[in-house]
């Protein structure tokens, strides 16, 4: 069977964000605020494109959004060749807004592919302080 490239891999994504788009306006129901943006499509990072596992690719992509805002989405594209390739639709998810993260990517050696790490918020008022033994005084 042929092989995939990067090529057909962000050749793929561009079409898919281009056939599920009206008027340049691809609309993306954001799971972290339940506000379904509108998107426009910047560009695919060729560079951030990677295989996770057998027949499935790691695919990052620029839009700027009608409320101003610029968005990364990441969505992972699947198949064993380049003319059965789709978009698996429940891992579409916003990486960053305005290039705030909201979460990051660890590479699991062990495993062989990338796994999705969340984010630690730091707290506006540090935890108080722990008490050496039950009773004691803060």
């Amino acid at each position: 069977k042929p092989r995939i490239t990067k090529e057909d891999v962000v050749k793929f994504a561009e079409e898919y964000v281009r056939r599920n788009s009206s008027d340049g306006v691809f609309k993306y129901p954001d799971k972290i605020t339940g506000k379904e943006l509108e998107l426009m499509l910047e560009k695919v990072h060729k560079d951030k494109l990677s295989p996770t596992k057998v027949d499935e690719f790691f695919v990052c992509a620029d839009f700027k959004g009608k409320d101003g805002n610029r968005y990364d989405l990441d969505f992972f594209v699947q198949g064993a060749d380049k003319s059965n390739l789709m978009v698996d639709k429940t891992s579409v998810v916003v990486h960053k807004v305005n290039g705030k993260e909201n979460y990051t990517w660890n590479y699991n050696k062990k495993k062989d592919l990338w796994e999705k790490k969340a984010i630690i918020i730091e707290k506006e008022y540090p935890e108080p302080t722990k008490r050496e033994h039950p009773g004691d005084p803060y």
